[in-house]
């Protein structure tokens, strides 16, 4: 997959500057135009249980239907101390060993890389102090204008969100759950940032504005500077990683090596 066009190489700042995205909200000048428009007796008790039950998997069965959106727990981070979790960072902000991952949330091999390696880095690294992983947003043109959309929205909710999961919920969200066009117009970008716990008018100013846009292509222009030319694109402690993103042994092996290279 190529990379996006329109992006300045050889920009390169030194780490966690490079890879910080933000949490300040962004001045929202700019708009929307060009995106998709706007989305009592123990009887009793068992009986209401039930209904409450049955409310809970109807929702989610229309949420799923309706939306193309699945419901993401935290649960893989509950052994992560918050403190650990920060936007688009996950891990100790100590940890030896730092794994960038330039993605774009509508690659398919992306999506094998999050589905087969995530929940294991955290439980075999990331849990024990060891490993930080870090998001990069890399949209690629093959996939525009929705692979933008995708950006902008996560970029929003790093900004915007006060829960420290808001972003990797979405993260996760998007790679984990249906697949389909109407994921990533407006009504559902915005639908996933108020789960994320955004307010949905500060959500739509941030989407449409030039500072979100600017912190995206910032990201783009880091991924540049790294080697990146197409996703998912990852590096780890500086050395780009050059195996099969979605053979976690081969990740697993090549994180192992760069803990021993830093002792």
């Amino acid at each position: 997959m190529q990379r996006p066009k329109d992006v300045n190489s050889g920009v390169r700042g030194g780490f966690p500057a490079q890879y910080a995205l933000g949490s300040a909200k962004p001045n929202t000048t700019g708009n929307l135009a060009g995106t998709e428009s706007a989305m009592k007796g123990k009887n009793r008790i068992g009986l209401w249980i039930i209904g409450v039950a049955s409310i809970v998997v109807v929702g989610i069965i229309v949420l799923v239907v309706v939306t193309g959106r699945t419901p993401v727990s935290s649960e893989a981070h509950a052994n992560i101390p918050t403190e650990w979790i920060n936007g688009n960072e996950l891990g100790s902000p100590d940890a030896p060993v730092v794994m960038v991952a330039y993605e774009d949330f509508l690659c398919p091999h992306c999506g094998e890389f999050n589905r087969n390696a995530k929940a294991r880095l955290i439980e075999d690294f990331i849990e024990a102090g060891d490993l930080r992983l870090v998001y990069m947003f890399f949209p690629l043109d093959i996939f525009a204008p929705a692979s933008y959309n995708a950006a902008r929205a996560g970029q929003c909710i790093i900004d915007l969100s006060d829960d420290p999961n808001g972003f990797w919920q979405y993260h996760d969200t998007l790679f984990f759950g249906e697949r389909g066009a109407a994921r990533y117009e407006i009504e559902n970008l915005t639908a996933l940032a108020r789960d994320a716990g955004v307010n949905e008018r500060e959500f739509v100013e941030c989407f449409g504005s030039v500072a979100t846009q600017d912190k995206v292509d910032q990201a783009v222009r880091a991924g540049v500077a790294d080697g990146a030319q197409g996703t998912p694109h990852i590096v780890i402690n500086n050395e780009v990683f050059g195996g099969n993103a979605a053979n976690y042994d081969a990740i697993r092996a090549a994180v192992n090596a760069a803990l021993v290279a830093v002792e």
